[in-house]
């Protein structure tokens, strides 16, 4: 099998590259995107085996763009990102799951490797 490819959306450009260098080191192709429209774009024209979103997202939040996401690729993994926990929170992964992303979502700041461990995670239990 080829290189399993990778999306990270988040509005942080220096989030995206630092994922992106750090799975790439893994042996990943790891595109990113900085919003939602421009992630879009780019799950019409590659197909991701998984999709790291964001929830704080302009023109949209991460939920929003899962179910965008799921709409064009009804079967792409999609796990979210989040550096703010407040009561908002739980509900918003609670719509999440509902819009078919992972039940299992990140907290930043992550700790070390864990991007890469649920990456290799995720790509065992496909």
């Amino acid at each position: 099998m080829g290189k399993r490819n990778i999306l990270v959306i988040d509005d942080d450009k220096l989030v995206c590259i630092a994922l992106k260098k750090e799975m790439e080191t893994e042996g990943y192709e790891v595109d990113y995107a900085l919003c939602g429209d421009e992630a879009l774009d780019k799950v019409r024209e590659k197909i991701y085996d998984i999709i790291f979103v964001d929830f704080i997202l302009p023109k949209g939040d991460g939920v929003e763009v899962c179910e965008r996401i799921k709409s064009v690729r009804p079967d792409a993994t999609v796990v979210f990102m989040t550096g703010k926990v407040d009561k908002n929170t739980i509900a918003s992964e609670m719509r999440f799951v509902e819009e078919g992303g992972e039940s299992k979502g990140l907290y930043k700041p992550f700790f070390e490797n864990e991007i890469v461990e649920t990456v290799k995670t995720i790509l065992d239990n496909k």
